[in-house]
């Protein structure tokens, strides 16, 4: 499902490769947005689009600064909806039919405070949630902002340029069905930074 839907944004990017940029930043932008980040596969969207970047000719430090800018922009959104109404989001729609993820994100929060913005960067469902809390349990928007800014910064570098180097080679080594090994490349890429992202979360819960 992820890969089928996944190729289908790479090849309408191929056909109009001047939205690659925008492609990116909305990616990020929905993936870090509480509760909407669930539905949205927005990390492996990323990676491949930066893997079929170079053969397009797009500049990859502008995807990167696409990338961060919407991870930045997403994230933020979250921390304001916490900051602005606070407890009230417990009995606010969607909050109030998935009470687990608040007290998830709360809990998470508490037990690792700022450091939980930096780990929770690399966790899909997690990225999203957190802010929320953070904003609702008062940290305060200095802190927050810049953590979120410098965190965005590093993991849209270690997201992108890897993805687009993968497609770089792909393309200079003119092997046919390219994009299809670069999807399922950086899937299993994103599925390991994933994965050990959520052992490290597990060793300090």
């Amino acid at each position: 499902m992820i890969v089928e839907f996944t190729h289908a944004v790479t090849s309408f990017i191929e056909a109009h490769p001047n939205w690659i940029g925008f492609a990116v930043f909305a990616a990020t932008a929905l993936e870090s947005v509480a509760l909407i980040g669930s539905f949205i596969p927005g990390m492996v969207i990323v990676t491949a689009l930066a893997g079929i970047a170079a053969p397009l000719g797009a500049n990859i430090w502008v995807l990167v600064l696409w990338c961060a800018l919407g991870a930045i922009i997403g994230d933020g959104l979250s921390f304001w909806i916490g900051h602005r109404y606070g407890d009230q989001l417990k009995s606010m729609w969607p909050f109030r039919t998935r009470p687990e993820f608040l007290h998830k994100g709360a809990a998470f929060f508490r037990r690792h405070g700022r450091m939980s913005i930096v780990i929770g960067r690399f966790l899909p469902v997690t990225r999203a949630i957190v802010p929320v809390a953070a904003g609702m349990l008062g940290m305060t928007p200095f802190r927050f902002y810049v953590t979120n800014i410098l965190t965005a910064v590093v993991w849209s570098a270690i997201t992108v340029v890897p993805a687009a180097g993968v497609g770089l080679s792909f393309a200079a080594a003119n092997e046919s069905g390219s994009r299809i090994a670069v999807i399922s490349g950086v899937c299993v890429a994103v599925f390991l930074i994933v994965f050990a992202a959520r052992r490290v979360k597990a060793r300090l819960s």
